[in-house]
This record gives structure tokens, C-alpha cells and sequence, in this order.
């Protein structure tokens, strides 16, 4: 794992509780900081085994530049790390994801995956999904909901992994290799866009609108938008609100940058209210927690002994009687945006 140090007391990092291949972020350096496990391209289908090229944005749609997409950081590390596999598992595994699963874990990383189904089945019992970043990891759990399963990410290692993964499914999918900021897709192709842990590593606000205004593009009137985030300020996690706070400050930030390693992955969470903003008329959005522990807590907190033990029964009382006020107080959110 990347980031700063912290003990039990002090985890001031990104994650969720999971089970198997569900990864986060880490640790706020800078307002380009941040490791997580989703990225954003995909490719081919069962029948069809050529992988496409990245869509260039036509006539210039892409804000902020030639870098405005996903990143070329972030593909970088995935292709190159993130993606590459040490004994069968993707290497975010070992970087992000949890150390001990304990039944604490699992129950909480059931109820967030509950949650994720109650919301995109309030289009149908049967849905044709698009997922954002899916990266080496397809959403697994969601391929049940599915009619049609399509991928996209931005990452060509990703993409193959994903091809392998996927080829067992049973499940008629298909995986394109593109840049969430400019989809291949018509309008209102989809009952429902899933993006996961991918839109806060895209470094440029401008492109992360771009990348929202796509999603609801291709999405269906009535249909709904399924987006886990970061809340940059967890109330809970009051050294990682004031990293985060520092980060974005325009003179604590480049300052704070000049004493720390440069982080792998850009990281820019926006603020709830923005995401409201982006959205104004175009939908209704909903907000629920998606998980309170940050990484640092949920990897070197311990569920199975004392003053952690604890700590995690009481994670698991907040998350589970009071999932919208957790929205404020953790790390991850889910937000729903239902499609007028």
C-alpha cells in the first residue's frame, strides 16, 4: 500500500470493507494523489477477440486539455502494475485490499453490495448494465441482475484480464476499450451505469463532469446511475478531512508536496453537493453509505481483538442503523442518480 503512515486510532485513508477483488484508495498527498482499483477502458466481446482503439473526443468535447480524460497516469499504472497478476490476482489486491476478513468485513462488504443491487434494480429485475472502470475486475455480483453485461475501461491489461475473467460467466457481455469521458455508445443505450472507485482518479473537475454528463448520456429516462466516490471529508476521519484539506489548498498543497513521494494515481474527490450540482435537473440523486473505513483502517485495524475489535463493532452499528447520516461521517459513498 501507498500513503501515509497511521496507526489504529489515526486510519485516515479510503476504503470499503471486501471480500475478494474489491480494492480502494489510499492515502490524500495532494490533490493528485490516491491508489484505488478501478480504472476506465474495456474491449472485445465473446464473439469478437479485436481490441478497439481509444476514442479520440470528436470535435474537442474533452475539457482541460489532452490529459483531461482518464489520465495517462492512471493508465500507466494500471497497465504497467495494477493489472498485472502475482499468483493468479491482480496486483491492487495486494495494495489495496484487505489483509483479514473477518465476519464484520463480510457482513458490511454484503450490505454495500445490497444496497448497489436494490438501487439499479429499481430499473427491472433484468437490466442491461454498462460498467465504468471495471478494470481487471468486473462486478462479479452484479452479473445476475443482467440481461446484458458491457465493460468499458480505459486500461488494455485491464481488459484482458477482464476478458478471462468474464469468459466463464455465462453471462452475454461485451468489453470496449475507451475513455469514460467520451463513451461509445448512443443515447439511452442503458437501464443502468455502474462506475465504481474510478471517477475521483480522473484529475481534472472539468473531466469529471464530462465523464457524468457520458454516463447520463447513454443512460436511460427512467434509468439510474450507480456511482461509489470518496467523501473528501469524512467527519469521522479528521486527519484524513484535514490532508484532503491541505491538498487543495494553493499553498499548503504544492508546499505539503515537496516533502512527500510522489503518489501513484491521480485523486481529486469532489464534494457531494458537487456531484448534486453536476446532475440539476437531469435526475433525482440519492445518497447512501458505501463503506466507513478508510484503507489505512480497513487494512491494519484488526476485527478480532481488543480496542479494534471495538472500533469495528462500532463501524458496523453506525453503517448499518444509519447509512445516510454515514454518508457524512465515512469514507465512500453511493450515490444514485435516477434519470428524468
Amino acid at each position: 500500500m501507498t500513503g501515509s503512515d497511521t496507526t489504529d486510532e489515526e486510519a485516515e485513508t479510503g476504503a470499503t470493507p471486501t471480500t475478494g477483488a474489491t480494492l480502494t484508495d489510499d492515502d490524500d498527498r495532494t490533490s493528485e494523489a490516491e491508489p484505488d482499483d478501478q480504472s476506465t477502458g474495456a474491449e472485445s466481446t465473446e464473439s469478437t477477440t479485436s481490441e478497439k482503439p481509444v476514442r479520440s473526443a470528436p470535435g474537442g468535447r474533452r475539457a482541460g486539455g489532452a490529459d483531461a480524460g482518464g489520465s495517462e497516469k492512471t493508465k500507466r499504472f494500471y497497465n504497467e502494475l495494477g493489472w498485472t497478476e502475482t499468483g493468479g490476482r491482480p496486483r491492487t489486491v495486494d495494495l489495496f485490499g484487505t489483509k483479514e476478513d473477518g465476519p464484520i468485513r463480510v457482513e458490511l462488504h454484503h450490505a454495500a453490495m445490497q444496497r448497489i443491487h436494490d438501487a439499479i434494480t429499481l430499473t427491472g429485475s433484468t437490466i442491461d448494465l454498462l460498467e465504468c472502470g471495471c478494470g481487471g475486475t468486473p462486478e462479479l455480483d452484479l452479473l445476475d441482475l443482467c440481461s446484458h453485461y458491457t465493460g468499458v475501461d480505459f486500461s488494455e491489461t485491464g481488459i484482458r484480464r477482464a476478458r478471462r475473467v468474464l469468459a466463464g460467466s455465462g453471462v452475454d457481455h461485451e468489453l470496449h476499450l475507451a475513455d469514460v469521458c467520451d463513451l461509445p455508445f448512443p443515447d439511452a443505450r442503458f437501464d443502468a451505469v455502474y462506475a465504481a472507485r474510478m471517477i475521483y482518479h480522473i484529475p481534472e473537475p472539468e473531466a469529471q463532469a464530462q465523464a457524468l454528463q457520458e454516463m447520463l448520456r447513454v443512460t436511460k429516462p427512467g434509468g439510474v446511475i450507480v456511482i461509489i466516490t470518496a467523501n473528501p471529508f469524512p467527519i469521522l476521519f479528521p486527519e484524513r478531512s484535514l490532508k484532503r484539506l491541505i491538498a487543495i489548498t494553493p499553498v499548503l498543497g504544492p508546499l505539503a508536496n515537496r516533502f512527500r513521494p510522489p503518489p501513484p494515481l491521480p485523486y481529486q474527490p469532489m464534494t457531494l453537493p458537487w456531484f448534486k450540482r453536476q446532475v440539476g435537473e437531469q435526475g433525482s440523486v440519492d445518497l447512501i453509505s458505501s463503506g466507513l473505513p478508510s484503507t489505512a483502517f480497513n487494512q491494519r485495524v484488526s476485527e478480532f481483538q481488543g480496542t479494534g475489535r471495538r472500533l469495528w463493532e462500532a463501524v458496523r452499528w453506525i453503517d448499518l442503523t444509519m447509512p445516510r447520516v454515514a454518508v457524512w461521517l465515512g469514507n465512500y459513498t453511493q450515490i444514485t442518480i435516477t434519470k428524468h
